[in-house]
C-alpha cells in the first residue's frame, strides 16, 4: 500500500494520531531490517514462509511492514513491528487497513 491509497476516517485518525511515534520506529526497524537483510539475502529460506515453506512477499500499512504468505495467506510480523503496532494506543485504523486491503 502506498502513502496514496485513500484511507478511511479510521484509518487517518489511526496515522494522524500516531505518525510520529511510527516514523521513529520505521526509521530503527528499516535500519535494522536492511542490516539483517543484506547478511541473510543469500539464505535459501530468506522471506519464506515459516508455516508452509511458500515464498512470501511484503507490503506497507500505515509504516508497518507485513510479510503474506503466497500459499496459505498468513501474515507475518518482524521483530518490532509486532511490537510497534501494541504500543500504539487505538490499533482498529490499521486492522480495518488490514481488513480492506487483504478482504475487500
Amino acid at each position: 500500500m502506498t502513502e496514496t491509497t485513500s484511507l478511511t476516517s479510521r484509518e487517518e485518525d489511526f496515522y494522524n494520531e500516531n505518525e510520529e511515534f511510527l516514523n521513529n520506529r520505521r526509521s530503527l526497524l528499516d535500519d535494522k531490517r536492511d542490516s539483517q537483510k543484506n547478511k541473510r539475502a543469500k539464505d535459501p529460506h530468506w522471506l519464506r514462509c515459516p508455516k508452509c515453506s511458500a515464498q512470501m512477499h511484503e507490503f506497507k500499512l500505515l509504516d508497518i511492514i507485513v510479510e503474506q504468505c503466497e500459499g496459505c495467506n498468513g501474515l507475518f510480523f518482524d521483530n518490532g513491528e509486532l511490537e510497534t503496532l501494541l504500543n500504539i494506543s487505538d490499533r482498529r485504523g490499521f486492522f480495518s487497513s488490514v481488513k480492506r486491503v487483504l478482504y475487500s
